[in-house]
């Protein structure tokens, strides 16, 4: 969340998926709003344009391992993980 505060001025949207159970989707969502994680202004054209409602996602999916090599494949799986990737897809 601090790395969405240092960065909400910017170009820049903020992405977060829980590894959370799914049945714990509200679990997710209060830690999200204590954070005060909402989304940009800006981001909701694209938001809108895709039928998403936000930018919060919970893997439900069985095998993590799949999830961090599709998101870095460097990443250890230590938690949290921060990632920035440009307008041109690359990770920063």
């Amino acid at each position: 969340m601090e790395t969405n505060r240092r960065f909400q001025n910017r170009n820049v949207d903020f992405i977060s998926v829980s590894l959370d159970p799914a049945d714990d989707k509200a679990k997710v969502k209060r830690f999200l709003e204590s954070r005060h994680a909402a989304l940009s202004k800006r981001t909701n054209p694209s938001m809108e344009k895709e039928g998403r409602t936000s930018n919060n996602f919970i893997w439900t999916g069985n095998n993590a391992d799949k999830l961090a090599e599709a998101i870095h494949p460097e990443w250890t799986g230590a938690l949290p993980l921060t990632v920035i990737i440009s307008p041109e897809g690359k990770t920063l």
